[in-house]
């Protein structure tokens, strides 16, 4: 997970995220810290959302069809891996 200060963007890596369909967006999202963000853009490998600000690195869900991650920056990025059915 890498936050770019100028553009306020946070690109997350990983893999099988799969796409975002239209309509989707209750179960299919990204949570920053809690609340969920629109996507800019979203591939099987990389998805990238606004953030306000990167001075501390947020906690990131992502939630898609079947791999969900969760990053929570606070503790220095331990990353949480949970498989969907």
């Amino acid at each position: 997970m890498k936050c770019n200060t100028k553009a306020r963007m946070l690109t997350i890596n990983g893999v099988n995220f799969m796409e975002q369909f239209a309509g989707a967006e209750d179960y299919i999202n990204v949570k920053i810290n809690g609340t969920v963000t629109p996507a800019i853009s979203w591939s099987d490998t990389q998805i990238v959302v606004p953030v306000p600000e990167c001075r501390m690195q947020p906690n990131a869900d992502v939630n898609s069809l079947f791999n969900s991650i969760d990053r929570d920056c606070s503790k220095g990025c331990v990353e949480k891996k949970r498989r969907r059915r």
